[in-house]
């Protein structure tokens, strides 16, 4: 090997090995302390889809949170987290939670605004866990565990268990409100086939396609449109990505998605033979009339789009591009949206039709109408670095392809619901990004 190879290969050494370092030195100087901060961080993890239980993941946040500055504070390691200053995706992240705060203090209505300021509290998330990132694996695996558990409810419900009597007949929400809900499975579902492209264990994967399939399981009775079409794009741009960059897995990444097609083919084959087609014809049924509400906007074109759900959201996208066309870079500050939304509704010709929308139903239109351009292009900036980070790091941690698949989803799910409105949603937005704070290459 020549020496400039070897030169080069030691400066790379010498700009990536340190954070392994300070990563790994935490659990060898602290070993009963890094433990404890692992397992709240999986416990935390684990609650993100419980939201029939709504305190659960805040109480283990805020057990996360007072850990992470315990250790801080009195353990004597608040060098373990200097690296975390020198990540782009921080400084990004940290600057879209500053004006998001900021964005306060032009809102014409401060109490909703605090209303929808709470659900950003997850942006602390990346602190709390930076020290024990080389961990990462079993909090993923612990998230992917708390979907199983919500699955298991919902196939409770369909079967007619006594005391899971579902919320609305034929639909099987597990308690939890349907668009969060199908974002997580969905993610559970992304998650788990990112898992077996990339995990060499027989076992393990094993678990995954059980996991995967008891997800499409989930996603099915759920009927969330939203998650359905997020699960699906999200597969094919991951797999896409994997043959594109990892060649090695290429092979695998075929078998995976035979067998997908193989699964889903049986899947409905057994709903059709054995259970008189009741799982996939309320499916089939829910994506039809999405098809049909869509290329039957033009006749809704003389009055307001709220007949159904689908017209509706075009109805709230739709004045939420005036809200921002009226105040481009600020926006009308969080809590602001309402307000907004109302005036133009009472502007309508059929104004009395229009129900009520508070956040009309897209982040990504959400976050530039309450908090302007300013803070819609610290949004993609934060997301654009944390992506790039993460394509860096396919090769060396396979953690980072779950993580790139978690973040496609949440990225095309949030444009049919303001869900980084949502707890458990913008819990699972940190949980994606988690894996581009971690180093390029493993400790050595």
């Amino acid at each position: 090997m020549s020496n400039s190879h070897m030169n080069g290969a030691a400066a790379k050494s010498r700009r990536l090995v340190p954070l392994s370092e300070v990563l790994a030195a935490g659990a060898s100087t602290d070993p009963l302390g890094h433990r404890i901060h692992v397992a709240l961080a999986m416990l935390w993890a684990f609650t993100i889809p419980l939201q029939m239980i709504p305190a659960a993941k805040d109480v283990s946040l805020v057990l996360l949170l007072g850990w992470a500055a315990s250790r801080a504070i009195l353990g004597g390691m608040r060098t373990a987290w200097r690296p975390l200053f020198t990540r782009p995706v921080a400084w990004f992240l940290t600057a879209w939670g500053l004006w998001t705060c900021a964005a306060m203090l032009w809102s014409v209505d401060p109490r909703a605004g605090i209303e929808e300021l709470v659900n950003y509290r997850s942006f602390l998330i990346p602190l709390a866990v930076f020290p024990i990132l080389l961990e990462l694996r079993r909090l993923l695996w612990a998230f992917l565990a708390g979907v199983a558990i919500v699955n298991l409810i919902q196939a409770l419900q369909a079967m007619g268990v006594p005391g899971f009597s579902p919320q609305v007949p034929e639909r099987f929400f597990a308690w939890m409100a349907p668009n969060p809900g199908g974002l997580l499975i969905a993610a559970a579902f992304v998650a788990h086939a990112a898992w077996i492209v990339v995990e060499r264990r027989g076992g393990m994967s094993g678990l995954h396609i059980g996991g995967a399939a008891l997800a499409a399981l989930g996603l099915a009775l759920m009927q969330n449109r939203g998650g359905i079409v997020a699960a699906v794009l999200a597969i094919i741009i991951l797999l896409l990505t994997v043959i594109a960059l990892l060649p090695r897995a290429r092979s695998t990444v075929l078998l995976v998605a035979a067998s997908m097609t193989f699964g889903l083919s049986a899947g409905l084959l057994i709903d059709d033979v054995l259970l008189g087609s009741a799982i996939g014809d309320p499916v089939r049924q829910r994506m039809q009339e999405g098809v049909d509400d869509v290329s039957n906007t033009p006749q809704y074109e003389v009055k307001r789009l709220v007949q159904r759900s689908v017209t509706f959201r075009l109805t709230a996208w739709r004045d939420l591009l005036e809200v921002i066309w009226a105040k481009p870079l600020g926006g009308t500050g969080l809590g602001g949206i309402a307000p907004a939304l109302l005036t133009i509704g009472d502007n309508a010709e059929n104004a009395a039709e229009l129900p009520p929308h508070r956040h009309g139903h897209n982040s990504w239109l959400f976050t530039a109408a309450a908090t302007g351009l300013i803070g819609l292009g610290l949004m993609i900036c934060t997301l654009g670095s944390a992506t790039l980070d993460l394509l860096n790091r396919l090769t060396a941690f396979p953690e980072a392809i779950v993580c790139l698949g978690i973040l496609l989803t949440w990225m095309i799910a949030n444009m049919f619901d303001s869900l980084i409105l949502s707890g458990g949603t913008s819990c699972l937005l940190m949980l994606g990004l988690l894996a581009s704070f971690i180093p390029r290459e493993k400790p050595v």
